[in-house]
């Protein structure tokens, strides 16, 4: 999993100057130290659980017969995401869809296509589950509710989620990454924590076949990737 990790690089110039009664040169008169730290950010991991080795989620086989008759909406399978620091760490999450391909990204949905990629088979969602997320912090243990920020919005403003809502790929307009936050003077600004854990709820759709039935098996695939963002 990639994940963006900034550091910021401090430079300050140190000019030493010294006196040794006039016996030096003029371009001995004094020299310059170069000081330089970087700043890196707290370590975070993340993981993902309910899914099977090389975090893939498998709905198994679904007759072509069920897409004859139209669009076929499969049951929701529960994953969870798993992020966890070595210290208290401002953080985001977003995620692509590796599939998109040349396709415009959709507000809430994540493109199904045949292994060839050549063909859209279908689409998924990814629900989050607000009333899941678990927040391990030194401002706060226990539940807290989502905050997300849209790639319109100025000044990185961040919105409360009232109830639950869909993830949605990077180059949307419904929104670019979530986080965790509190208000400070009427504003919410994202809160450091340790560990956060997300209930998501993904459901896949397949598209209805058109012309004859299918003579072999077809196998579809769908992925992304979640991206975590230091702030």
């Amino acid at each position: 999993m990639l994940l963006k990790k900034k550091g910021v690089w401090l430079a300050s110039v140190l000019v030493l100057n010294s006196w040794v009664g006039g016996a030096l040169a003029a371009e001995q008169d004094s020299a310059t130290l170069t000081v330089r730290a970087k700043i890196i950010p707290g370590a975070c991991k993340i993981e993902l659980f309910g899914v099977e080795n090389g975090n893939i989620l498998d709905f198994q086989g679904i007759k072509s017969s069920e897409l004859i008759r139209g669009d076929k909406v499969l049951p929701a399978k529960n994953i969870s995401v798993s992020i966890k620091c070595d210290a208290d760490t401002k953080i985001s999450l977003s995620t692509t869809d590796d599939k998109k391909g040349e396709a415009e990204a959709q507000n809430d949905r994540f493109y199904l296509r045949n292994t060839l990629g050549d063909t859209i088979l279908g689409f998924y969602k990814i629900k989050i589950k607000n009333d899941s997320v678990i927040v391990e912090s030194s401002y706060h243990n226990g539940k807290m509710p989502i905050f997300y920020s849209t790639e319109r919005a100025a000044d990185n403003i961040w919105h409360e989620a009232t109830s639950s809502l869909f993830f949605s790929p990077q180059g949307s307009v419904m929104f670019n990454e979530i986080s965790i936050a509190k208000k400070n003077d009427s504003i919410n600004v994202p809160v450091a924590l340790k560990t956060l854990m997300i209930g998501l709820e993904v459901e896949p759709t397949l598209n209805k076949i058109t012309g004859s039935a299918i003579a072999q098996n077809i196998e579809v695939e769908g992925k992304n990737t979640f991206t975590i963002k230091y702030l």
